[in-house]
């Protein structure tokens, strides 16, 4: 398949789990690759953020995370949230739980970086119309503003976010109530996400989230 923005790059409903196979290739480690998108309509948070990793190289930290817009300058502004980890070896999707609120028809950038790696590693990408890619060299994380871009230009990359509305649900916890972003149920050993509940009202079943 290609790079397609909503399916497996940009702000996507479900995690893609298919090799992107873009039209082209870039090395990411010691760089920062952000993707600009907007907020879909109904989402609330972001999740989940993943890259994809299209060569088997040495283990290294990368970091995934969500950047608000600088309009005045169109590229990355703040970070709003990102998390690091261990990328592995293997090539594949790189990938990890977040919780970073969005707003629907806000602009964001998804982004990533990588550490170093003996050999380049690689990340997908397409020349594409009426998008944007911007990118920063020599970056040992994920910048709390992002400053100026090392280069831009109209590209997909396989870079993607998953977002929800969240559960409209709260929880008290040492007096303050606090969002559940969301709830999973373990099944026969393994934690599945709980896409819905429900409560019956006058015997008349109600969407709780």
């Amino acid at each position: 398949m290609a790079l397609v923005k909503g399916t497996n790059c940009g702000f996507v409903s479900a995690a893609p789990t298919l090799n992107p196979s873009g039209a082209g290739q870039v090395t990411v480690n010691t760089r920062a690759f952000a993707l600009k998108d907007i907020g879909p309509a109904g989402a609330t948070r972001v999740s989940e953020i993943g890259w994809w990793c299209d060569n088997a190289t040495t283990e290294a930290e990368t970091y995934v995370g969500i950047f608000d817009n600088d309009e005045e300058n169109n590229r990355p502004g703040n970070l709003l949230g990102s998390v690091n980890f261990a990328k592995g070896t293997a090539k594949g999707w790189k990938k990890a739980s977040v919780n970073i609120d969005i707003v629907e028809g806000e602009t964001y950038w998804i982004a990533t970086q990588l550490d170093n790696t003996a050999t380049g590693t690689k990340i997908d990408t397409a020349g594409t119309a009426g998008e944007q890619r911007d990118y920063k060299y020599d970056q040992g994380d994920l910048p709390a503003a992002w400053g100026a871009s090392t280069g831009t230009g109209a590209y997909l990359i396989s870079l993607y976010a998953v977002v929800g509305a969240g559960t409209n649900m709260k929880i008290n916890i040492g007096d303050s109530f606090k969002d559940v972003a969301e709830l999973k149920i373990n099944i026969g050993g393994v934690w599945k996400d709980v896409i819905g509940v429900k409560i019956n009202i006058g015997n008349v079943w109600r969407d709780v989230f």
